[in-house]
Parts: C-alpha cells; sequence; structure tokens
C-alpha cells in the first residue's frame, strides 16, 4: 500500500509540473508575440498616410475585427517595405474579418523556419504565418498556400476556426479575405471551407495543365462545408490557409479566390 501510495503521489508531482512548465512556456511564449505585435504596431503608426486625416489603428493586430482605416491599408506598400527592415522575408499582410488575425506574412527557403521562429527572429513555439516556400510572392502562383499554427486561440491561426461556424461562414463581409503583397492590394473571396485528415492533396502549388487545376479546384469545392456560389475557371488564382484542427491528425483548410 505505501509502494502505491508513493507511486501515487510521485505521478501527481511529476503531472503538476509538467502542466506547470507547459503553461509557463505558453505564457511566456504568448507574451514574447505580443512584444512583436506591438513593435510591428509601432512600426504601422510611423507610417505617414499621404493626404488622409484618419488616425493609424495601432490596435489593428490584437482587435477582432480589424479596422480598414489603419495606416497598413490606406500604404502596404510602404508598410511591407518597412517591415522588411525589420524581417527580410517579409512578403505581405492577412487580414481575416471577426477572427484576431491580422498579420504581415513571411516566406523562408523551407516550411520549418517559422514553424518555432517568430516575426522577430526569436525562438517561439507560436511560430509566424507563413507562405509555403514553393510559392511565388511575386507572380502569385495558381494556389499560392499560407500556414500558420492554431494552438493558442488569440495568436496566429488560433481563431481561424471561427469559419466553422455557420454565423460567421454565411456573413457576406467576412467571406472576403485581404491578401495583400508588396505591389498589389488583394481582395479574395472564400469559395471552401472544410476540415480534413492530414494529406498534402489541397496544397498543390504548380500544375502541368488546365484540366489538372480544373479537376483540383472542382475537389475542394466539393469539400466544402457550404456553398458560396462561387463560379471557377482555368484562370482563377486561389489563396489556400491551413492549419492544425483539434489534434495533429486534422487540417481545417479554408480556399479563397482572388477578385480582379
Amino acid at each position: 500500500l505505501n509502494i502505491l501510495r508513493y507511486t501515487l503521489l510521485f505521478i501527481i508531482f511529476i503531472t503538476s509540473a509538467v502542466f506547470s512548465f507547459t503553461y509557463i512556456k505558453s505564457i511566456n511564449n504568448n507574451n514574447k508575440t505580443l512584444k512583436t505585435t506591438n513593435q510591428i504596431n509601432s512600426i504601422i503608426e510611423s507610417v505617414n498616410i499621404e493626404n488622409s486625416n484618419v488616425q493609424p489603428d495601432v490596435n489593428s493586430i490584437k482587435t477582432d475585427k480589424p479596422k480598414k482605416t489603419s495606416a497598413y491599408f490606406k500604404n502596404y506598400s510602404k508598410v511591407i517595405s518597412e517591415l522588411k527592415k525589420m524581417n527580410k522575408d517579409t512578403v505581405g499582410w492577412l487580414s481575416i474579418n471577426n477572427t484576431t488575425i491580422s498579420y504581415p506574412v513571411v516566406k523562408a527557403n523551407n516550411n520549418e523556419k517559422y514553424l518555432n521562429i517568430s516575426f522577430d527572429g526569436s525562438r517561439n513555439l507560436n511560430g509566424w504565418i507563413f507562405m509555403d516556400y514553393k510559392n511565388n510572392q511575386y507572380d502569385l502562383d495558381r494556389n499560392t498556400v499560407l500556414y500558420g499554427h492554431s494552438g493558442n486561440y488569440y495568436v496566429m491561426f488560433g481563431s481561424l476556426r471561427k469559419v466553422l461556424n455557420k454565423s460567421w461562414y454565411t456573413n457576406k463581409n467576412n467571406q472576403i479575405i485581404t491578401f495583400n503583397t508588396e505591389n498589389n492590394n488583394k481582395k479574395w473571396q472564400i469559395i471552401s471551407i472544410y476540415t480534413i485528415n492530414v494529406t498534402n492533396d489541397y496544397i498543390q502549388t504548380n500544375f502541368k495543365t488546365d484540366e489538372e487545376y480544373l479537376n483540383f479546384l472542382n475537389m475542394i469545392k466539393e469539400r466544402s462545408i457550404y456553398d458560396f456560389g462561387q463560379s471557377i475557371d482555368s484562370n482563377t488564382k486561389i489563396l489556400t490557409l491551413s492549419t492544425c484542427y483539434k489534434d495533429s491528425d486534422k487540417r481545417l483548410v479554408v480556399h479563397a479566390k482572388l477578385l480582379n
């Protein structure tokens, strides 16, 4: 009985220690992420908005619904240029209505770097929002793929899970995603939302023929939990958002087409 008692106490102690360590580590990562977003907001605030008396919303990253009056939306090209001084890997900015997602997007020469590295280059388990290394950030491919962690609701792709709520995806204002590059202000209309077991078939970036690409587009549309009623053809360019869902065996995926 004593052995059983001591074993049980040991297990409780180890479990508590692991939980405490994980919790403290998570808090530290979140604080570092907040510090980084504050640095980014400072850069946004410093960008001059020409011919405008609108004051920049310096808290746009943290708000639940990003304000379109932010300095970024008035002069995105200059903002990205300034952000590149902080991180040369900056390729754009992603913003999604009624989520906490409003971040600069980075791209490395692999898909591993920003899994555990923040925008400021520090080690952080929250990582950052990044573009697939196979994509061309200048002349966007037929399928541009963005990744981000979902472990924390308030940062990165954590709040992307909101897109699964009917009240969210049936709101037409939420169906338009902003993903700007350095040279272009781009709007994207959602065409498909779904969860799926781990697979790579939706992150294909290049296609040999128009027929292959159309088959791909039809495949991702058929998976959607809702019919957005959007037409597609071989000239359609799409943006794909990918993150973990519930556990490491499932993915939450959003596809949106570029609006001309």
